[in-house]
């Protein structure tokens, strides 16, 4: 368990990348931050896609 918590939240691909710069950004924590990510992604998959890329889009040129 700590070693895919340590991968997860250390993690600076894209599909990582976002929820860790976030979670940096406003100082939230990282687990938490993907795991909100996965329950959304689970249960609106288009909605959060688009939001996913478009925070993407505005995180990386601010970070």
């Amino acid at each position: 368990m700590h070693r895919w918590e340590y991968e997860v939240k250390k993690s600076s691909k894209l599909i990582c990348g976002v929820a860790s710069s976030m979670a940096k950004q406003f100082d939230w924590s990282t687990l938490g931050t993907r795991i909100v990510w996965g329950l959304c992604l689970v249960f609106a998959p288009l909605t959060t896609a688009i939001v996913y890329l478009v925070l993407a889009q505005f995180v990386y040129k601010n970070g």
